[in-house]
C-alpha cells in the first residue's frame, strides 16, 4: 500500500482558508487594542457605588501631663526608691540586672543602650586563676592581666572608666557588683 501524506496539499486549499482566519484575527485584535488605547487616553469616569460616604469624627488628642510623660519615662519595674541592694528578695519589687563581659565590644554598646533599664551590673572584671588565689583582673585593652591589690595600691577593675562614665552619662542610680570567676584569659581554661 503506498503511503499517501496527510497534510500534503498541492493546490493550497488549507493555506488559503488559513490566512483568512489569520488575517481577520490580525485586524480584529489591533482594533481591539486600539480601543482599550482610545479608552484609557479619553479616561472615562467610572459611575459611583451607591454606598454612603463615611463621616469620619476626628478630633485631637489630649496632650499628657507632665506627670503622665515624666511616668512613661522609667518603666514600671521598682516601686521604691532604696537602692537595689537594699531591697529583699521575693516581695514583688521589679529588680532588672545585666551582667557586663568587658573584652566584648556588643556587651558595652548594649549596656550603654539599656542603662536605663538596669538597676544592677555585674561586670566580670575578677579573675582568681592562680594556685595561691590572688585577685588578678585584665587591662582594659585585655592585653595584660595584673594584681588588683600589690604592695603599692589597690587597683580600680575598670581602668577606663568606661562603665562609670555610662552611670554617670545616663544619670541613673546603677550598682555595680563585680563577678569574680577562675577563668584564665591567656590559657582559655
Amino acid at each position: 500500500m503506498p503511503e499517501q501524506q496527510i497534510f500534503f496539499d498541492p493546490e493550497r486549499k488549507r493555506w488559503k482558508r488559513l490566512r483568512r482566519i489569520l488575517d481577520a484575527t490580525a485586524v480584529l485584535s489591533t482594533l481591539v487594542v486600539i480601543g482599550f488605547i482610545f479608552n484609557v487616553i479619553r479616561s472615562q469616569q467610572l459611575p459611583e457605588l451607591l454606598l454612603p460616604n463615611p463621616k469620619h469624627k476626628y478630633r485631637a488628642l489630649p496632650e499628657p501631663s507632665i506627670l503622665e510623660r515624666t511616668k512613661n519615662q522609667h518603666p514600671a519595674r521598682r516601686k521604691t526608691g532604696r537602692k537595689p541592694s537594699e531591697i529583699p528578695l521575693n516581695t514583688g519589687e521589679g529588680l532588672r540586672a545585666a551582667y557586663y563581659v568587658q573584652d566584648d565590644p556588643a556587651s558595652y554598646s548594649s549596656l550603654k543602650e539599656h542603662i536605663h533599664q538596669i538597676d544592677m551590673l555585674f561586670p566580670q572584671w575578677l579573675h582568681v586563676d592562680s594556685p595561691n588565689g590572688t585577685l588578678m583582673m585584665m587591662s582594659g585593652d585585655n592585653l595584660r592581666e595584673y594584681p588588683v591589690i600589690d604592695s603599692a595600691a589597690v587597683h580600680d577593675p575598670d581602668d577606663l572608666n568606661k562603665v562609670k562614665h555610662v552611670i554617670q552619662a545616663a544619670k541613673e542610680d546603677t550598682e555595680i557588683f563585680p563577678s569574680i570567676n577562675n577563668f584564665n584569659p591567656h590559657t582559655q581554661e
